[in-house]
C-alpha cells in the first residue's frame, strides 16, 4: 500500500477496502504530528517548536555563522566586483581631469585677456582715483604754455568783447572772446601747433574752452578738442 510523503501514512489504492486498522493508524500519526505545533500567538513570534528537525538544524548553524568575511567584503573600499564609472553613469577620473583642465585653461585665458585690456573695463573715473580730467590737464598746460606773451584787445560799448595773444613772431596763439547775454560767456581758443626737427609745421591742434559766467561764478565749463 502506498505512503504519504511526510508523515508515511497509508493510502489504499482505489480497489482496496477501507481497513479500519490503517485509518486509526494514520490518525494517531496525524493527532501525534499535530499536537507537537505551537499556535502563533498576535503579538509573539514563531518558536523553534514551529520548525521541523532539517529547519532547526539549519537554524543552530547560522546562528553560530562566521560573518566576519562577509562583513569584510561589505565594508570593502577596492570596488570588488570591478564596477566601472560607465556602468552606474558616473564620471570616469581622466574625463573630470580633462574637464577641470579645459575650466582652467579657460579661466586663465580670460584672466589674461582682461589684464590686458587698456580701455578701462571698469569704468574708473579720474574722480575715484584723486586724479584729474585728461581736460583739466589740457587747461593746465595751455595755460602755462601762453603765459608772458603780448596781448591786445578789442572793444565795444566800454566792454572787452575779444582777447588776442601773440607770439614772439607776432603770431595770434590764443584768442579770447566775451559774450553778454544775460550772462557772460568767455570763449578761449588755443592753436597748439607742433614742429618738426627741421621747424617745420606738422601738426595745430585746436583747442577752445568756454566758461559760462552769472554772477561772478563760473557755472558751466566746456573743452572741445579738433
Amino acid at each position: 500500500m502506498p505512503k504519504t510523503t511526510n508523515y508515511n501514512l497509508e493510502k489504499p489504492n482505489d480497489n482496496n477496502i477501507a481497513d479500519i486498522e490503517v485509518i486509526n493508524n494514520n490518525m494517531d500519526i496525524v493527532d501525534t504530528e499535530l499536537f507537537n505545533k505551537v499556535d502563533k500567538e498576535v503579538g509573539k513570534g514563531l518558536s523553534c517548536n514551529d520548525f521541523t528537525n532539517v529547519e532547526k538544524q539549519k537554524l543552530g548553524e547560522l546562528s553560530n555563522f562566521d560573518s566576519s568575511g562577509v562583513d569584510e567584503h561589505i565594508g570593502s573600499k577596492s570596488n570588488p566586483h570591478g564596477v566601472t564609472a560607465e556602468q552606474v553613469g558616473a564620471e570616469t577620473p581622466g574625463g573630470a581631469q580633462e574637464k577641470a583642465n579645459a575650466a582652467e585653461q579657460k579661466t586663465k585665458q580670460y584672466i589674461d585677456e582682461h589684464i590686458a585690456l587698456t580701455n578701462n573695463p571698469h569704468g574708473v573715473t579720474a574722480e575715484q582715483l584723486g586724479a584729474m580730467t585728461v581736460n583739466e590737464i589740457l587747461t593746465l598746460k595751455m595755460q602755462d604754455a601762453f603765459e608772458g606773451v603780448r596781448v591786445e584787445y578789442q572793444w565795444d560799448a566800454k566792454k572787452i568783447i575779444k582777447q588776442l595773444h601773440y607770439d614772439s613772431n607776432n603770431n595770434i596763439i590764443k584768442q579770447v572772446d566775451y559774450v553778454w547775454d544775460g550772462v557772460r560767456v568767455q570763449r578761449e581758443t588755443y592753436l597748439l601747433n607742433e614742429f618738426d626737427d627741421s621747424n617745420q609745421l606738422i601738426k595745430t591742434t585746436i583747442v577752445t574752452v568756454t566758461y559760462t559766467w552769472q554772477n561772478g561764478v563760473v557755472t558751466k565749463t566746456g573743452v572741445v578738442v579738433t
